[in-house]
């Protein structure tokens, strides 16, 4: 049964004297020279090195919170190395984490796993000299833009470098350039899916002559790594293993897959004069052109081995001649056009696993919205039964049935790994739009969680968002007042409107919730129309529909704040009530317990330092569940 959450101005007062907490990036830099300001940390203050434990390295923040706490884990023991954890935790906006100047013989070894950061995610290993093994980790990080790993200009005998199952809203870049080893290089990213474009850059790593090791080696192993929209771009440039003895490079690129192209470029490696390097390239797939560059590289012996890889646009393979081995070009195939599709989303089970969808799910990040169109009449066009999805059908890469095709700018397409919220925002003719400061606080909170929301106030066109409501709604409205529920004579109520108005496009049905700015709010109750300026907001719940009354909020900041202040406490006050009636279309129920006035937008009583935010984390999981279905 659907049920209209009303919140008076009393609530407004909640929201009164709170800002928009703002939560500048964590930054997390670590460093064992005077570069940076630490002490040796090597230094244990007059004991020999093989005295127990040493002095830590200095640890510097940028930035602190007063919602999230960081734990830190700095273990140094004698000569024998040093650990640096950040992990487990989650951070509103960029995370940083910069590891240098480490100069002794020692082992390091670096965790960034299993955070979830709303902005961007960089880690940053460089400048590390005379180290004895060097493991980077970065993996199970869900991130709401970029992550981008660096691991570059050290010096060390062994390195292991590993980028695994992590999540990303926008891009992942991962770079391991410039680096000095004595023994062994080992690269592995692993089950990585991002939505926009994926770079992957190995490149001019040598092993310098007059090091001791006869035997070393570099393995790369790049697969099973997906990109939804765009392109998977591969480098592995320049590196020289050795310049004697017999080193041994090996490359593996499988089961990669992009919505748009793979690029592979792996040219001017060398493993000479008496090693062998081993390139194998195979079932890799994407939806538009497949490039593969296999050139320039020298060795005693070069293997290569290229099949199974696969464009929709074709596929171009260009391989040196001295290499061993098969190399097949293949010709064009598409993943969409071969059957069958198992969560009957309209998407076929190759193509999913292609770009990393989840083939069992027909909504892979769980937020309401389908990853493709399932097109049930087989016309090929979008009827008023059939709905849009994330993806879409992306036949002749067209993406018809995409949700991306009812909105504008193309910035609002939705996200089919992170989750998307969409609502459509008109006002009663006279009234003002919802300030734009309103919808950047609200945009900004919600991305804190990696969930995009998207309102359109006037897009572009007659059936989206800004538009002047007057006719269609007479009667629903008397003398300012927006009637919400049963009209008394009438056989419908407002938030039948929602779906009968005249600027709508119906396929926004079960997409879009829907947002009235009127002047003031009545309320229906056992027939009796009850006219109440003191009403601010009211929603569904659950539901579709909700409606803010801005002169009854200007009154109430008119009786509390000087003029001077009045502006930006309506700005303040919309986006408050708009947070918390979209908490009720969303399920979200008032809450009265004390505790949580400090803590969410939906506490109810009057106080006055309550946050544009939902409670964490039961109410932000209620929305969504903050998880991708893995396939």
């Amino acid at each position: 049964m659907r049920e209209a959450k009303i919140v008076s101005f009393l609530l407004v007062a909640v929201m009164v004297l709170s800002g928009v907490a703002t939560a500048l990036p964590a930054r997390l830099e670590f460093g064992s020279r005077g570069a940076i300001g630490g002490a040796d940390p090597l230094d244990s203050g007059g004991a020999t090195p093989t005295q127990g434990n040493v002095q830590n390295p200095d640890v510097h923040w940028t930035t602190s919170f007063t919602d999230v706490k960081y734990e830190k884990e700095y273990t140094m023991v004698g000569w024998s190395g040093g650990k640096i954890v950040a992990s487990g935790k989650r951070v509103e906006e960029d995370l940083k984490v910069s590891v240098h100047d480490f100069d002794k013989h020692m082992n390091l070894e670096v965790e960034v796993n299993g955070n979830e950061v709303g902005g961007n995610l960089l880690v940053h290993v460089y400048n590390n000299p005379f180290l004895l093994d060097l493991k980077v980790t970065v993996g199970g990080n869900k991130v709401g833009g970029n992550i981008v790993v660096i691991v570059s200009t050290s010096a060390v005998a062994n390195m292991f470098v590993g980028v695994s199952k992590n999540t990303a809203c926008f891009g992942l870049t991962a770079i391991v350039a410039n680096n000095s080893i004595d023994y062994r290089m080992h690269v592995t990213v692993m089950d990585n899916k991002v939505t926009e474009r994926m770079v992957i850059s190995i490149m001019g790593n040598v092993r310098p002559p007059g090091w001791p090791q006869l035997f070393t080696s570099m393995d790369v192993y790049i697969r099973n790594n997906h990109v939804v929209r765009k392109t998977l771009q591969i480098y592995i440039l320049n590196n020289i293993m050795a310049k004697r003895g017999i080193p041994l490079m090996k490359i593996e690129i499988f089961f990669n897959g992009a919505g748009q192209d793979i690029w592979m470029r792996i040219m001017g490696n060398k493993a000479s004069p008496g090693g062998l390097i081993f390139v194998d390239i195979y079932d890799n797939a994407c939806d538009m052109n497949m490039r593969i560059i296999v050139m320039g590289n020298k060795a005693f012996k070069i293997f290569v081995n290229v099949v199974r890889n696969y464009g929709c646009s074709g596929s171009t393979v260009r391989v040196q001649k001295d290499a061993i081995g098969p190399v097949v070009e293949e010709a064009s195939r598409c993943m969409q056009t071969i059957a069958p599709d198992s969560d009957g989303d309209g998407l076929t089970d190759l193509y999913e696993a292609m770009v990393g969808t989840n083939s069992s799910n027909p909504d892979t990040d769980n937020d309401g919205l389908n990853d493709g169109w399932n097109d049930t009449n087989g016309d090929r066009t979008v009827g008023s039964n059939e709905r849009y999805g994330e993806i879409g059908d992306p036949i002749g890469h067209k993406f018809k049935g995409s949700v991306g095709k009812l909105v504008k700018p193309k910035k609002h397409e939705p996200n089919p790994l992170c989750c998307d919220i969409y609502v459509e925002v008109d006002y009663i003719k006279g009234q003002k739009k919802l300030p734009k400061s309103s919808i950047k606080s609200l945009v900004g909170e919600f991305k804190k969680h990696r969930i995009k929301l998207h309102i359109d106030d006037g897009w572009g066109g007659t059936a989206g968002g800004g538009q002047p409501l007057e006719e269609d709604l007479r009667e629903y409205i008397g003398d300012k007042y927006l009637i919400m529920g049963k009209i008394p004579g009438k056989n419908n109520d407002f938030y039948d409107y929602i779906n009968d108005r005249k600027y709508y496009d119906k396929k926004r049905d079960d997409i879009f919730h829907y947002t009235v700015i009127a002047p003031y709010i009545a309320t229906v109750a056992n027939g009796t129309i009850n006219y109440d300026d003191n009403t601010v907001g009211i929603a569904e719940t659950p539901g579709d529909g909700l409606a803010l009354a801005e002169e009854a909020i200007r009154y109430f900041v008119d009786l509390v704040y000087p003029a001077k202040g009045r502006k930006k406490a309506v700005d303040k006050h919309m986006a408050g009530v708009f947070m918390h009636e979209l908490g009720h279309n969303m399920d979200l129920d008032d809450t009265n317990v004390s505790g949580d006035k400090d803590l969410t937008c939906m506490y109810y009583a009057m106080y006055a330092n309550a946050p544009l935010d939902y409670k964490q984390p039961s109410e932000w999981e209620a929305i969504w569940p903050n998880k991708v279905d893995e396939a």
